[in-house]
């Protein structure tokens, strides 16, 4: 057994990412870690070469996402993070670490700050997925998208009145309660309307499966 492979807190590395969802903030730091631990590469390097890759998948998910120079940055910051939890540990500093752990699933966010007016419909549901229940996934066709929840799995039905917070990624102590981190931009009426719309339809869809 090679011991080298495992990780403090995300077990292992990855030498490729899921090329049907977009990528948690662990497949980032996995994959990272591949090219810094496997590979021998520098961590700035590893850094922009993880974001290129990510960042395939978010256009074929057609949707928009920040300057690369703010994502490599963005991947700095969590790889920092990670490493000032994992010497936490030795002096026993659970909180940090708990953060860190609780922050492994979430979406590595990257999303432009005006997504939600330069995307459509269908589009806006999948990015709101992702950022909350993560059940749909991309199918190479001519629509991308595929809007069925994946089979044999039963999913909550959200919270509608539940609090949008307006920025550009998840705040360090949010809640699980929160749907959605939107943008840092002021929401428009439309934009708003459309948001509550998907956020409602996933609800709707949430509650027939449960039920079936």
């Amino acid at each position: 057994m090679d011991l080298r492979k495992k990780i403090f807190l995300i077990d292992k590395t990855i030498d490729t990412i899921n090329e049907k969802k977009l990528s948690t903030n662990k497949e980032a730091l996995q994959l990272l870690f591949h090219h810094t631990r496997d590979l021998n590469k520098s961590v700035n390097d590893s850094c922009s070469i993880v974001v290129s890759e990510v960042k395939q998948i978010w256009e074929k998910a057609e949707t928009p996402t920040q300057e690369n120079s703010r994502c490599v940055a963005k991947l700095i910051k969590l790889y920092t993070d990670y490493r000032d939890a994992q010497k936490s540990v030795s002096r026993n500093n659970e909180r940090k670490e708990q953060i860190v752990c609780n922050n492994l699933e979430k979406l590595f966010d990257i999303a432009h700050g005006n997504t939600f007016a330069m995307i459509d419909k269908e589009t806006a549901e999948f990015l709101i997925d992702q950022r909350t229940q993560r059940m749909l996934h991309l199918k190479f066709n001519s629509t991308n998208i595929d809007l069925s929840p994946v089979p044999g799995v039963l999913i909550s039905s959200p919270e509608l009145n539940t609090e949008i917070q307006l920025n550009d990624e998840f705040p360090e102590n949010s809640s699980s309660t929160h749907l959605l981190t939107a943008t840092s931009h002021v929401v428009t009426s439309p934009e708003k309307s459309l948001i509550l719309q998907v956020l409602h339809e996933q609800s709707m869809k949430s509650i027939l499966v449960e039920k079936v």
